[in-house]
């Protein structure tokens, strides 16, 4: 999937903030795409850091941080509240820490496929609300 059109500067940094990476529209929800890229942690948390220093960030409907180098769930996540797509398969996570997804309520699609996930703390998957 790719993201299909730039948004107004006043939902997404300017592009020259987030290169290697994409914010706008796809099919009519925000999306930030940032996958099959090989970025490790420190690169993507600087990259979702500069993404919710803008306001309108909840707003932001799916994220794509798919085939990095991810070791682990990137915290700023939790700042993503209406969230309802969010891929971080192929990644190399190890461990989903309790609280994880806390303040995701409407997240409806988790991909995490393909990673090294050998641990699951209790509580990880907390205030994710049941789809109905």
């Amino acid at each position: 999937m790719t993201v299909s059109s730039v948004l107004p500067t006043d939902i997404c940094p300017p592009s020259t903030d987030l290169e290697p990476c994409r914010c706008g529209y796809l099919f009519n929800r925000l999306a930030f795409s940032c996958y099959d890229r090989g970025l490790g942690d420190e690169k993507i948390s600087q990259l979702l850091d500069q993404f919710i220093s803008t306001p309108g960030v909840g707003a932001l409907r799916e994220l794509y941080l798919w085939n990095n180098n991810l070791t682990r769930i990137p915290d700023q996540i939790r700042h993503f509240t209406e969230l309802d797509d969010m891929d971080l398969s192929w990644n190399e996570i190890r461990l989903v820490k309790k609280g994880s997804f806390n303040l995701i309520q409407h997240l409806e699609r988790l991909l995490l496929y393909n990673n090294m996930i050998s641990s699951i703390e209790s509580g990880a998957f907390n205030g994710i609300r049941p789809a109905v």
